[in-house]
């Protein structure tokens, strides 16, 4: 056996969609670290300045880390799409092996009656819209092997709802199971979910900050682990499932235990 064996992400290509921050930016230092070349994408320059800069600063001139623009909140998704991955391969010189896609825009948490059309559609954007979108782009660039892989994001609420989820759930067991479709209709490039659970992001910014601090010290004194999860743990689980050609139609769980207590 020989020392790169498990080095299975070296010279690869990763695109992380929402890479510039919380679990997606712990997702590309984690390629990065592993050899591979990275290409974050977010809907704001100055997160991508800033996470390229900073990537590059602590990975030495030996780091290949690029950043692009792409803002899937409205417009033309598939297009825009289709331009990120051709932006991506010429910039790295070579296409994209694993597509990550952490990107979501803020949670609101509507409860049923208050539900309407516009609110469904404004949430299903970039959790459902774009996810589908998504996988029809990467089809097309995507190496046709198992050794290429694209992972979606979802979330333990499709396993443990709370009261007045409803429509989020609408949202996160339809990523789920588009997940076995798209492992079929893809093969052999293999489609995974990943499922966070409590985990300290932007994402809880919803929550003002005196209630967002007692959320989480009360999930804290409930977890068997003791703490909330972090972005460098939970990227580990998009990690595995990008180097393990033999996992598709996979969803991996990273929740400190919050499903068994």
């Amino acid at each position: 056996m020989t020392p790169s064996t498990f080095r299975k992400l070296q010279d690869t290509h990763v695109l992380v969609i929402g890479g510039t921050s919380g679990i997606g930016y712990g997702v590309a230092e984690g390629a990065l670290a592993d050899g591979a070349r990275v290409t974050v994408a977010s809907s704001t320059q100055a997160r991508i300045d800033s996470a390229v800069n900073t990537l590059s600063s602590q990975y030495g001139p030996g780091a290949h880390v690029q950043g692009f623009r792409c803002d899937l909140a409205s417009g033309d998704i598939e297009a825009t799409l289709e331009t990120l991955f051709t932006e991506a391969a010429a910039g790295h010189g070579r296409p994209v092996d694993h597509v990550v896609y952490t990107a979501a825009n803020g949670l609101t948490i509507t409860g049923l009656s208050d539900v309407t059309r516009a609110s469904v559609l404004e949430g299903a954007q970039m959790r459902m819209f774009v996810p589908i979108l998504l996988a029809k782009v990467a089809q097309r660039h995507l190496p046709k092997t198992s050794t290429s892989s694209l992972t979606f994001t979802s979330g333990q609420a499709s396993d443990l709802p709370p009261p007045g989820w409803s429509v989020v759930l609408f949202f996160t067991g339809g990523v789920e199971t588009m997940t076995k479709g798209l492992a079929i209709d893809m093969a052999p490039v293999r489609v995974n979910t990943v499922l966070p659970g409590m985990v300290k992001t932007d994402l809880w910014k919803f929550l003002p900050e005196e209630q967002r601090g007692q959320f989480f010290a009360e999930m804290e004194k409930r977890l068997p682990v003791g703490a909330m999860g972090r972005p460098e743990d939970v990227a580990e689980a998009y990690l595995w499932l990008m180097k393990d050609r033999f996992a598709t139609g996979t969803f991996a769980h990273s929740n400190g235990g919050s499903l068994i207590v």
